[in-house]
């Protein structure tokens, strides 16, 4: 019922004010002179205004609440980013009420100012109304290998427009294991020892860097708080912070890690830095997004997909699609069999939560020399209680210290 009444105050009014070309050809150029006083780089303006103008055309056009909504989640889909969109739409609200002020009359001015409001808050309702979310491609660490360039290009962009300690692209691997996949600045060589568990049994699964990953929010750290940190106030210690920001590299469908950007002092951050920070993370995902698709298409790639169409084979000759038996499959082919197996098992699906990976070892073993390679499955099995007792000992001392 709210949005209902706020389309009713506020649409007709912005429908009948762009009409006049004088009007939305003003506002936008106040818009633009917005972004470059906060936006000093100026990355992807063009694009920026060009995706308003379509908006606003959604909005003179379309005649109903729902046909508004299906606008702004179109916008919403192409921005990919929530934070930036809201941003965006607090300047050019801004734009409005300047220009409004200036070339309306009193009378027109009080009809007009309520409609802006009333039109950023039926946005921002249509923003925030629960919907499904749509699944995302992970893009983890391995698939990332021959994109590191790229990655490491656009974090000295980062680096050098935004001036701290250092900043770092952290993605978790097939296992879960958050690594650091390329960084830029001081102490980033430490940092880059780190490696951050996604584990249910470990304090480091609540802690900002995989809570940002999981949660696909922001994370706004400005000061160095062992209630926050709890044991990776030492990591910080180490590394010489005091204070960061996280933000989830995401795009569309794809979700790939979390951009890390430090300082060595405890600060109070200024808006536009948010919105600086927010940009770069929407380009660095397009950016690795772009190489990702294209690296899809290199020989690595299609030699990888060729070994997994012969794994979905079983070891005992009784697969698909040829019914190659032992050492007739492919070596990496026989790896992959056993990897994707294990990830199935620990992942979780619509119809049911992911195992544990001693569950998953156990199954695993117990289809050693039928459907699995029994070599591989022996060097997964020693690998993964290796990594488990690591992460035993890892958990017990965290306990220790909180």
């Amino acid at each position: 019922m709210v949005k209902e009444i706020l389309y009713q105050l506020a649409v007709p009014v912005f429908s009948e004010l762009l009409k006049d070309e004088n009007f939305e050809k003003q506002v936008l150029l106040r818009f633009e002179q917005k972004l470059n006083t906060v936006w000093e780089f100026s990355l992807n303006l063009e694009e920026t205004l060009k995706k308003l103008v379509i908006f606003l055309k959604g909005i003179k056009e379309q005649n109903n609440l729902k046909a508004l909504q299906e606008i702004i989640s179109i916008h919403i889909q192409r921005n990919a980013n929530i934070f930036i969109f809201l941003n965006e739409l607090d300047l050019f609200s801004e734009a409005i009420i300047e220009f409004v002020f200036s070339n309306y009359s009193r009378e027109k001015v009080n009809k007009i100012l309520p409609a802006v409001f009333y039109l950023k808050r039926l946005i921002e309702e249509l923003i925030y109304e629960p919907v499904e979310k749509e699944p995302r491609e992970i893009i983890n660490a391995e698939l990332l290998t021959n994109s590191r360039e790229v990655i490491q290009e656009s974090l000295k962009e980062i680096y050098r427009w935004l001036e701290p300690q250092f900043v770092a692209l952290v993605v978790p691997n097939s296992l879960g294991v958050f690594k650091v996949i390329a960084g830029v600045g001081e102490k980033i060589e430490e940092f880059a020892r780190l490696s951050l568990r996604k584990t249910p049994y470990s304090f480091a699964g609540r802690l900002p860097i995989p809570t940002c990953y999981r949660e696909e929010k922001i994370r706004i750290l400005p000061f160095k708080d062992p209630g926050i940190l709890g044991p990776f106030v030492e990591i910080w210690n180490k590394c010489g912070i005091e204070s960061a920001v996280l933000y989830p590299v995401i795009f569309s469908s794809y979700k790939i890690g979390v951009l890390v950007i430090t300082f060595p002092t405890s600060l109070k951050f200024p808006e536009d830095f948010y919105y600086r920070a927010a940009k770069f993370a929407e380009n660095l995902a397009k950016k690795i997004i772009a190489a990702y698709k294209k690296n899809k298409e290199t020989e690595f790639y299609c030699l990888l997909k060729s070994v997994q169409e012969k794994s979905h084979e079983r070891y005992d000759g009784k697969g698909y699609p040829h019914g190659l038996k032992g050492e007739e499959i492919p070596f990496l082919a026989r790896i992959c069999s056993v990897a994707d197996s294990l990830e199935a098992i620990t992942s979780d699906r619509i119809y049911r939560k992911g195992r544990d990976f001693s569950f998953a070892l156990e199954e695993i073993r117990r289809n050693s020399k039928t459907q699995f390679d029994p070599e591989v499955v022996a060097v997964l099995k020693s690998g993964v209680e290796k990594e488990l007792a690591e992460i035993k000992e890892q958990t017990l001392k965290e306990i220790g210290a909180i």
